[in-house]
């Protein structure tokens, strides 16, 4: 409950706005399309649209930027509530952000997911990057990083109980 209200006292803070930056998912260009381009027939207008990374920079406050302290330490809680509500909250949070911010959070996030951290952090980190994904909010520049982290955390992946924890063998 407390990481929701602390996520909900920085949405207060962070004026409602979309994204910019946010990839376009199921904008794909048809063959058609493709040779329209090709042909000179499509308007020229098109560069206006593929760069979409220029976003007003914001503002962070300094409680915005607190709670992202404790929202990014939460990932690492033993409990999975408290890490999976702290990755829906920083999702929410840097969908309200700028560019570079949101950037930043996700490479912290990415950060996160070292072969020396426990399972709880590899699996609050994965939650997070889920979140990020969900929203489209994982920048074109960290979004092969992201698949090589998820990939690695995969890879050592131990059944246990009814759950799982990393394998002993696997070094990432």
């Amino acid at each position: 409950m407390c990481i929701k209200l602390i996520g909900r006292i920085a949405l207060t803070e962070l004026k409602p706005r979309a994204a910019k930056w946010k990839y376009q998912r199921g904008n794909r260009v048809t063959i058609a399309a493709r040779d329209l381009e090709a042909c000179g027939d499509a308007g020229a207008d098109n560069d206006e649209d593929k760069d979409d990374h220029e976003d007003d920079e914001i503002e962070i406050p300094e409680i915005v930027e607190e709670i992202l302290g404790v929202l990014l330490n939460s990932l690492k809680h033993w409990a999975t509530v408290v890490r999976w509500n702290g990755a829906k909250q920083l999702g929410r949070i840097i969908e309200r952000m700028d560019r570079e911010n949101g950037t930043h959070v996700t490479e912290t996030v990415l950060e996160m997911m070292d072969s020396r951290e426990s399972e709880d952090t590899w699996h609050g980190a994965a939650s997070a990057l889920a979140e990020f994904c969900r929203r489209n909010l994982i920048v074109q520049d960290l979004l092969s990083d992201a698949i090589d982290k998820m990939v690695a955390g995969l890879q050592f992946d131990k059944r246990r109980g009814d759950g799982s924890i990393r394998s002993e063998e696997a070094h990432v």
